[in-house]
């Protein structure tokens, strides 16, 4: 973790202890959190829904979710 921060990348500390058992037990379920969790700790609009649409499946939703929420914005800061 050092050095990504050294790296200029923000860390984000995330407890698993914080999402309900249903959620630790779909694979869809976990990765929307997960996704959501990510966003919030880096104080970014929450986009989830827009890349979550459709039967698009779940690896291209978090591609998405990530590139275009998380990635972009902590690189801009």
């Amino acid at each position: 973790m050092a050095q990504g921060q050294q790296l200029g990348y923000q860390t984000v500390r995330l407890s698993f202890q914080t999402a309900e058992a249903d959620t630790l037990k779909d694979l869809d379920s976990f990765l929307q959190w997960f996704c959501s969790s990510v966003t919030e700790e880096l104080d970014l609009e929450d986009k989830l829904a827009d890349y979550w649409k459709g039967a698009r499946g779940w690896c291209v939703a978090v591609s998405a979710t990530l590139r275009n929420t998380c990635w972009q914005k902590s690189t801009a800061r």
